[in-house]
């Protein structure tokens, strides 16, 4: 069970971190409903830029997780598997153990 909160915990800091990413003012949101685009070489949503690309830099963070065996290990993977589905975005991430 301790694992699971362990887990749990280190999933909520990562991805609290990128969530407080700052957001672009300097774009608009684009609210149009319009489908009909006449320019076929243009998105109809070209001003939206994908989440990724706004989140996108390097990002200094330190994780306390368990010291049990293979937490901090586990929590380096998920770390790992976080920035190969989002490219752009680079996680140096110090995890330090604490105990339970």
């Amino acid at each position: 069970m301790k694992k699971i909160i362990a887990l749990l915990l280190a999933l909520v800091m990562v991805f609290g971190l990128v969530a407080c990413g700052g957001s672009n003012s300097d774009t608009p949101a684009n609210n149009n409903t319009n489908t009909n685009n006449t320019d076929n070489n243009q998105p109809a949503d070209n001003n939206q830029q994908s989440a990724a690309d706004t989140l996108a830099g390097t990002y200094d963070i330190t994780m306390w997780v368990s010291e049990l065996d293979g937490v901090a290990a586990m929590t380096q993977e998920m770390i790992d598997a976080f920035e190969a589905a989002n490219p752009g975005i680079i996680i140096n991430a110090q995890i330090e153990g604490v105990t339970a």
